[in-house]
């Protein structure tokens, strides 16, 4: 096992099928599983990438367009907008109080990554993408489904909801002097759902079984209301 890696799956919950834009490492090993070069509606994927045991952790990205239409519904080609879906993940070697081990975001204009040979988004015109026009505001949204992970002293757990959200959202208290010790393996694990901005239904149908009532996701999760769990 390597000393450093992070696995992401990415659940995309939208009509879109994504298109890989860029994806980079920033330093480590290498790819262990790739980000795949496209991502269809409604389908699940994953990557991982790892250190090559050089003592310099593992930090990369990866840039998705997605189109901000399916279809039109009269047989026209539908709009040429399109958003950046973007995710940056960062397990270093040593561990700061301002590491943060993921950066999901979906924009309109270009983000940039802190390293890994970046390049702006949207790029010119032609070539594999065609022209690409960014949107006016973006339509979807990405939000944590679980985190999971080995590491010393702590134990992320695989969901509910609300356990991925506690880790994401409060990482700073995670980072203890047992945590930045160097001699111990960090290998983490993130599910992100990729859903139409605000839309419950996306973050539910896929990942839980809403058979005994929505709220009960709530309270699972001992969140005080749906729109707290989900971010809406």
């Amino acid at each position: 096992m390597p000393l450093r890696s992070v696995q992401i799956t990415l659940v995309n919950n939208t009509p879109f099928a994504l298109t890989e834009y860029r994806a980079g490492l920033c330093h480590g090993g290498g790819w262990s599983g790739v980000p795949p070069t496209t991502v269809p509606s409604n389908m699940q994927v994953e990557w991982q990438s790892q250190d090559g045991r050089r003592l310099t952790g593992i930090e990369g990205f990866v840039k998705y367009t997605c189109p901000q239409a399916a279809f039109t519904g009269d047989g026209t080609p539908p709009p040429s907008t399109s958003e950046l879906v973007y995710i940056h993940w960062d397990n270093p070697y040593i561990w700061g109080k301002h590491t943060n081990p993921i950066d999901p975001r979906t924009s309109v204009s270009n983000i940039s990554a802190p390293c890994g040979g970046d390049v702006s988004w949207p790029g010119g015109t032609g070539g594999t993408f065609g022209t690409i026009t960014p949107g006016k505001s973006t339509v979807t949204q990405l939000f944590a489904v679980s985190n999971n992970g080995s590491g010393p002293n702590f134990n992320f757990g695989t969901g509910p909801v609300g356990v991925g959200f506690t880790i994401w959202f409060a990482w700073p208290a995670y980072l203890t002097d047992a945590l930045i010790a160097v001699e111990h393996d960090i290998n983490l694990e993130f599910t992100l759902g990729l859903r139409m901005k605000g839309s419950t239904r996306g973050s539910i149908n896929h990942f839980y079984d809403g058979s005994q009532g929505l709220r009960a996701l709530a309270v699972q999760a001992q969140q005080p209301s749906l729109r707290q769990l989900f971010k809406l």
